[in-house]
């Protein structure tokens, strides 16, 4: 619903990302936006904000900054391992396999793929686990289906117990970093000041429109706003990579008059209905007893 209780008018905002002032990273997810004049509302106002529509291309790579990591140890520990670098890219099952396994050939690894399971196997005439050192989530154990801690004893031959994910982009959180939006966020997480999260719809290639359905606001308390620090994220909030393509944003911004905070009791009181049709119905009683006496007295004056 929009509160058009104020003289302002509204504002909106129609970004691309190639218009940025300056750039936080080089991959479109980071970006600074200076507005040519600032947005001001008056101390006894809120301003409202809502992303109305983002526009992009499902650019993003399958094997990105984030997974493109293997490691593997034939040490019981795992203390000792390999650490190998692959390919960033888009890829799908078949090409993948056939892009590993050329990969890692020389150090005796074969990678294998069930389709009725949806799950990988992984050979090797030496004895090897999956590790995961330093505890980092940047490996390619997710698309693989395995655990990001990887493996945890030896084998020469292992097979994933989830199946694959070659979707390593779900999900992107649309995020205004210099505005504090009153929302809620779950315990032990850090407010990212999320605006909107937009699930991946399309394929690899394809452009994607996004409209809010709902037209939901959320209201901040600035009272000035002269740039917007746009960043955008995936599920695991990382920075995600746009690889130079452009993307498309409309926000809107609503200055509403902050409504005056009423006593809860007080309100409570006023405005419980029951308590008020009591009243109501002992008023009534009242008025019909004062009623029937007068009628009782004057007929009995002329009976008399």
């Amino acid at each position: 619903m929009n509160l058009l209780d104020t003289p302002l008018d509204n504002t909106n905002v129609f970004i691309r990302s190639s218009d940025y002032t300056s750039a936080v990273n080089s991959t479109k997810s980071d970006l600074i936006f200076e507005l040519n004049r600032p947005i001001r509302i008056h101390n006894n106002m809120d301003m409202l904000v809502s992303l109305e529509s983002f526009n992009f291309t499902n650019s993003f790579y399958v094997i990105n900054d984030y997974n493109r990591y293997f490691y593997y140890s034939t040490n019981s520990l795992g203390n000792a391992y390999v650490a190998v670098t692959l390919d960033k890219g888009n890829y799908d099952v078949s090409s993948f396999l056939y892009y590993i396994n050329t990969a890692l050939a020389s150090v005796g690894f074969v990678f294998t793929y069930k389709s009725s399971t949806m799950k990988i196997t992984i050979t090797n005439p030496t004895p090897f686990r999956l590790v995961n050192p330093t505890n980092n989530m940047f490996n390619i154990y997710e698309l693989l289906g395995f655990n990001d801690y990887g493996t945890t004893s030896l084998s020469t031959s292992i097979t994933s117990p989830f199946v694959v994910n070659f979707c390593s982009t779900q999900v992107l959180h649309i995020v205004i970093s210099n505005l504090p939006l009153d929302s809620i966020g779950l315990k032990n997480k850090s407010k990212m000041n999320v605006i909107n999260s937009i699930p991946i719809e399309t394929l690899p290639g394809e452009v994607q429109s996004y409209k809010n359905p709902s037209n939901f606001k959320y209201k901040i308390a600035d009272t000035l706003i002269t740039f917007l620090n746009i960043r955008i994220l995936d599920q695991d909030y990382n920075l995600v990579d746009f690889n130079n393509i452009d993307w498309f944003m409309s926000l809107s911004f609503q200055p509403i008059y902050r409504p005056e905070l009423r006593n809860p009791d007080k309100y409570l009181l006023d405005e419980t209905p029951s308590l008020e049709y009591e009243e109501y119905l002992k008023q009534e009683e009242e008025r019909n007893l004062l009623r029937d006496l007068a009628i009782y007295f004057q007929r009995k004056k002329y009976t008399d």
